[in-house]
């Protein structure tokens, strides 16, 4: 009956009932069937980025839950007669009535620090309380042996079991994303007596919980206790986000903590359906176009069409160069501009994906590198310090503070510092090279009032001491010395690094102005100054310093007024940000 009634009608209506039925109908199923397909591509890849969030934030939580619990129980099972004999002493002391107890007070709070120090930057507020709420330790600012009268926290504390020898948790305080502070308490018992010494709290401020969840996605995150009242919520959205989501959970057993993570659906989707709208509307616009249309040029439709099946047939095969041409203005040539563009739209897509694809390859390998933290060297090098100090070997533990010092610099190296602490770090630094070099090196440095708080990019000026040690001390001399001055004044800030060393020769110092003052016309005209070896650490000083401070800047090298070299550093005063310092001279 189909085909008795496709014969009765004209080719035409024949080629338009074709394309409806073999063309239309299953680009529209296709269509649906893709769109459905890809939509739930995108829901589960989400899903699978949110269950990769959630974990690296929960992996973050229970790195810092741990090294509280560690705390605590250091504190709890404390072994050390010493430590013992301190806690014992605050805990029945009322004020710093002797140096005694000054004593035992800075051993518990360099203890403390110690336990706490790869938690620094949670900003975490440990503090004790011994008998009658008097404060013994800790860095609150409540003066100490002070009673703690702090009502609200009072009051979270007493609603937990308050005489718990394990450790209990309770929020304090209130924001408009959770709680002002999550605290962990718990009391330290005399190991001899069993009786209570004192309480011991550690508190984790709701700027680090703002801080670790805006580092992870752009969805709602929520921390809820295990009585599912919200600890911590994501700056990013105050309340959680409406109608479908993507929701992701995962519980920490160590606190009964779970961690929400949730996308809105519509965020995920949304992009998508507009799309598959688009096309939907373009292909139902072109149809109508080519039924008005093929009334007239009924005629004129094969040619086009075979045009389009044939681009179409030798872009599948692999000419992506390929396109349709276009002639006259008529609906054909809408089409195939259309085509063609969707065409350029396909070729955009490839290589975007196979950008994606080499930039996940990379991100991959990056995320793989930077597993490999330093914060393994430093806490064993904190953990030989300890032992060190607890030895009683303040010598070799000053070595390693020396060593942590320049270590912790070197990880944040992309961080500005202040001249002044710029010049404390190259104590540290000079102290290693002593023990390297066997030389014992005069560091003096000054810094004027204005001069001490200017910030410059960190380890700015350890080259130019790693140059007069290694080169200019190279002979021994008797008495090495460097000297920084640190001075403001004329529109600038200048810092003048000056060593007693074998100096350099005229020819060499002229070299070597030679090559700075290439790499600064290099650095004008974008290009790359072409240096030899020996000079890499000098030009590298002068390109971070106009980098960071301007074309001004500047680096100039002389001889020393006592033999040796001077090197001048030129900052103009509107390059670099200002910070508080008091410290403005040292030496050793």
């Amino acid at each position: 009956m189909f085909l008795r009634w496709m014969s009765r009608i004209s080719f035409y209506h024949r080629i338009l009932g074709s394309f409806v039925i073999l063309i239309l109908i299953p680009f529209v199923v296709i269509t649906y069937n893709s769109y459905t397909n890809i939509r739930q591509d995108v829901i589960g890849s989400i899903g699978d980025a949110n269950d990769n969030v959630v974990q690296a934030v929960t992996d973050q939580l229970m790195k810092t839950v741990g090294s509280i619990s560690f705390a605590s129980a250091y504190f709890a099972e404390m072994k050390d007669p010493a430590m013992l004999d301190s806690m014992r002493a605050l805990s029945r002391s009322a004020s710093f009535a002797d140096y005694d107890t000054f004593r035992h007070y800075s051993r518990m709070n360099r203890l403390a620090d110690v336990l706490l120090v790869q938690t620094f930057e949670a900003g975490l507020r440990l503090f004790m309380l011994g008998s009658g709420d008097r404060v013994i330790m800790g860095n609150l600012s409540a003066r100490v042996f002070s009673v703690y009268d702090d009502r609200p926290f009072l009051e979270a504390r007493n609603a937990v079991e308050h005489n718990a020898l394990t450790l209990q948790w309770f929020p304090v305080g209130t924001t408009d994303d959770g709680a002002a502070f999550v605290y962990a308490s718990r009391i330290i018992a005399d190991p001899v007596t069993n009786r209570p010494l004192a309480t011991l709290f550690v508190g984790i401020p709701d700027s680090y919980f703002a801080k670790l969840f805006r580092s992870h996605g752009e969805g709602s995150i929520t921390l809820l206790d295990a009585d599912g009242a919200v600890i911590a919520r994501s700056e990013s959205r105050a309340a959680p986000p409406s109608g479908e989501t993507i929701r992701t959970a995962l519980t920490m057993p160590q606190t009964g903590w779970t961690l929400v993570y949730e996308t809105p659906l519509s965020e995920a989707t949304g992009r998508i359906a507009r799309q598959f709208l688009v096309s939907a509307l373009a292909t139902a616009l072109f149809f109508t176009l080519f039924v008005v249309a093929s009334v007239y040029l009924a005629r004129g439709i094969t040619t086009p069409i075979l045009r389009l099946r044939n681009t179409a047939r030798l872009y599948v095969g692999g000419n992506r160069d390929v396109r349709m041409p276009v002639t006259g203005k008529d609906e054909m040539a809408l089409l195939a501009t259309a085509f063609n563009r969707m065409l350029d739209d396909i070729d955009r897509l490839i290589e975007q994906v196979e950008t994606e694809q080499e930039e996940k390859r990379v991100l991959e390998l990056q995320a793989l590198f930077s597993q490999i933290r330093p914060h393994f060297l430093l806490n064993t090098l904190n953990t030989i310090k300890v032992k060190l100090v607890m030895a009683g070997d303040s010598l070799h533990s000053r070595m390693l503070d020396s060593l942590i010092a320049l270590l912790r610099s070197y990880v944040r190296v992309h961080e500005p510092a202040a001249i002044a602490e710029e010049c404390r770090l190259l104590e540290d630094y000079v102290r290693i090279m002593e023990i390297r070099s066997k030389l014992e090196i005069a560091f003096r440095w000054t810094a004027d009032e204005g001069a001490a708080g200017v910030t410059i990019p960190r380890l700015l000026l350890q080259p130019i001491v790693e140059n007069a040690i290694l080169h200019g001390f190279a002979l021994h001399p008797e008495r090495p010395a460097i000297d920084i001055r640190a001075r403001r004044g004329d529109g600038f800030v200048t810092i003048e690094i000056t060593d007693n060393g074998r100096g350099m020769p005229a020819d060499k110092r002229e070299a070597l102005a030679n090559k700075l003052r290439s790499a600064e016309a290099a650095e004008r005209t974008g290009g790359t100054p072409s240096v030899a070896p020996r000079g890499v650490g000098l030009v590298n000083v002068a390109r971070r310093l106009r980098l960071h401070f301007g074309t001004d800047a500047e680096l100039r090298v002389s001889p020393g007024a006592e033999g040796g070299m001077t090197f001048v550093l030129w900052i103009p005063e509107t390059g670099g940000e200002e910070v508080t310092d008091d410290v403005q001279s040292n030496a050793h």
